[in-house]
């Protein structure tokens, strides 16, 4: 939820709802957090009436008591830049960062693959410009063990990237893009501002294509419907008109299915826009132009007829499935 820009179907602030809960959880003196850890091993204990569990507290390379989040370590970092996973790799960060900005707690990490003192013996400049004296290049990994009487999994969930579907250009062509990549782009707090840019040249499009149920529905990938890609992609296409004026959404769709409280309104308001088409129709192929934009093919269900749309960008809305490290 962090990683959003709004909610739908309000279009309330996401992070202005999340950030409170994590700041009162924090706080609470009944909750305990262990963060930036994983649990390594359960053991029941006396026939299943309470268990034990052993927590691995990753070393951040950073006294977490001390360190204020002013970010005057990650401004001064030398390392190279690589992906960041927070911005679904739209952004870039440091060897030293701080995940997101209302993280909590708010405490920079090292990552050690990448940090040049911790791989070489070289640099330390985290060390010397940080006022607090927070940085630990000899910090370990910990081992807690918690006796607990119930276990709560909250295993959330990962979407899909659509390797199968070499049609939509996935991989190959730079902007066709993930619904959780154009996330970050509306988003503020995202790499670009909330300025959505394309990501081969940094253009702002103008004609973005949305393709619903880019794997879903589909017997040779995912058989079963995500329930939310419709009102997603609703939600992302007012925003869209929203940060970028005189842009136009296409949303091509097998069918429309809205499920919660609000969505079809949400939906039929969505649809009165002059500027979001919705299009009955599952995109058939795609072809990067020289300059970047892309051509889709269609057949649009309500006169049969193949179509060639040219568009600046190309969102997929993939799959829901379970998450990666829920097994």
């Amino acid at each position: 939820m962090a990683q959003l820009d709004k909610t739908f179907p309000t279009l309330d602030c996401s992070i202005c709802i999340l950030a409170p809960k994590m700041v009162e959880v924090a706080r609470h003196p009944r909750i305990h957090l262990l963060t930036f850890s994983e649990v390594k091993k359960v053991e029941a204990k006396e026939e299943g009436k309470y268990y034990e569990v052993t927590v691995v507290q990753n070393p951040r390379y950073v006294d977490a008591e001390k360190c204020t989040g002013c970010g005057i370590c990650v401004q001064n970092c030398p390392s190279k830049t690589v992906p960041d996973e927070f911005d679904e790799g739209m952004g870039e960060r440091k060897a030293i960062n701080i995940p997101f900005p209302q993280a909590v707690p708010r405490v920079a990490n090292i990552d050690a693959k990448l940090c040049l003192k911790l791989k070489d013996g070289k640099c330390g400049v985290c060390a010397k410009k940080c006022p607090v004296q927070c940085i630990k290049y000899d910090d370990k990994p910990k081992e807690t063990v918690i006796a607990v009487r119930s276990i709560i999994v909250a295993t959330g969930y990962d979407t899909m990237e659509p390797k199968l579907l070499d049609r939509f250009g996935r991989g190959d062509f730079k902007n066709v893009i993930s619904s959780m990549q154009y996330e970050r782009l509306l988003t503020a707090s995202g790499p670009t501002g909330g300025v959505v840019r394309r990501p081969s040249d940094g253009k702002e499009p103008k004609r973005i294509g949305m393709v619903l149920c880019a794997g879903s529905r589909n017997t040779k990938v995912k058989e079963y419907c995500s329930k939310i890609c419709c009102v997603y992609s609703t939600k992302n296409a007012l925003l869209t008109i929203e940060h970028a004026p005189g842009s136009q959404v296409t949303i091509f769709y097998n069918d429309l299915r809205v499920a919660g409280k609000g969505h079809e309104e949400f939906l039929n308001r969505a649809a009165q826009q002059p500027l979001i088409s919705y299009v009955p129709s599952l995109p058939g192929n795609v072809e990067e132009e020289p300059d970047g934009s892309l051509t889709v093919s269609y057949v649009d269900a309500r006169t049969d007829k193949v179509i060639y749309t040219t568009f600046d960008l190309l969102v997929l809305y993939t799959p829901i499935i379970p998450s990666k490290n829920s097994g």
